[in-house]
């Protein structure tokens, strides 16, 4: 039986949310990922370019971003990505009923159904979502609840985790914040800017490139909507049109 480890991680910033499902399959792979992301902690260019020996997106400045976008890019995972630019909704619960028992179920009912359709091999699916609170029962029963429909079709688990307690899932937070600033921070930039000679900061091509090449799917969702933009050109056109160049 083939293992599958989905880590799971959300994102919300005035009218944009998201969420990412990070996939790593096969149980050789899961080790070498958890063997790169400890060798993480003692790399020289992350101890001088950030604050600490935790990852967060929101945290780490540019040069560990930089640093952090090369390790990815050397391991063998893909991300999947669902956003929405238009959500208007009025706190934090309603983001969370949305984005987990409406975008979430469409990126994993789509993994699913490859795993199941495509081979013949049997899946052992173990799905990890990072804490919403400091009451993980309660959030387990919550993740549990917005995904429970997918059960009359698919077998699979749920954990929740929390950082100092799975490592790895720092994983879907940094492709959130990734694709987060690329759509976030220009659009602010335009506003602040204009008139400005100054540009706005930008990822550079070479860095840009090791994370979009690591997206398997990006679903944008606006209007009821779903547009999809597979791996490859139109992953990257799609994230080169919030691109600060």
């Amino acid at each position: 039986m083939k293992k599958i480890l989905m880590l799971i991680d959300e994102s919300y910033e005035h009218d944009f949310c998201s969420v990412c499902v990070v996939c790593i399959q096969g149980e050789e792979n899961i080790d070498l990922v958890r063997e790169k992301v400890k060798k993480m902690k003692i790399d020289p260019q992350l101890i001088t370019t950030s604050s600490g020996d935790g990852r967060h997106y929101a945290e780490d400045g540019i040069g560990a971003r930089q640093v952090v976008a090369s390790k990815i890019s050397t391991m063998p995972i893909s991300a999947y990505i669902c956003l929405s630019e238009t959500v208007k909704l009025e706190n934090k619960q309603e983001l969370d009923e949305y984005t987990y028992s409406f975008m979430l179920p469409k990126i994993i009912k789509s993994l699913m159904q490859k795993y199941h359709g495509s081979h013949d091999e049997e899946y052992d699916i173990s799905l990890e979502f990072e804490n919403l609170s400091d009451k993980r029962g309660n959030d387990l029963v919550f993740f549990e609840k917005q995904i429970s429909h997918l059960r009359d079709e698919f077998q699979f688990s749920c954990s929740v985790v929390g950082k100092n307690g799975e490592p790895l899932i720092f994983l879907p937070d940094y492709f959130l914040g990734f694709t987060r600033d690329l759509i976030i921070k220009k659009r602010n930039a335009e506003k602040l800017l204009s008139g400005s000679k100054r540009k706005p900061e930008t990822w550079p091509a070479q860095y840009f490139n090791l994370l979009a090449n690591k997206i398997g799917i990006i679903l944008l969702m606006d209007e009821d909507k779903i547009k999809r933009f597979g791996r490859g050109r139109g992953v990257a056109d799609f994230l080169s049109v919030h691109r600060n160049d």
